[in-house]
């Protein structure tokens, strides 16, 4: 059983973030909408040690 908060998608999430960050980057990167959303995903990995792979 779940305890509240845990989910069994994490993986599939963090994977699906890291291929649409690299096509932000790659398409996107001088948007300042582009660069928001990198920034919160590069502060989840820092609030969260070892949620995000390096």
């Amino acid at each position: 059983m779940l305890t509240q908060g845990e989910r069994q998608s994490v993986p599939s999430l963090i994977m699906t973030s890291r291929e649409l960050a690299a096509v932000v980057r790659q398409r996107y990167s001088a948007e300042p909408t582009a660069q928001e959303y990198l920034n919160q995903l590069r502060d989840l990995g820092s609030a969260k040690p070892g949620f995000l792979p390096s």
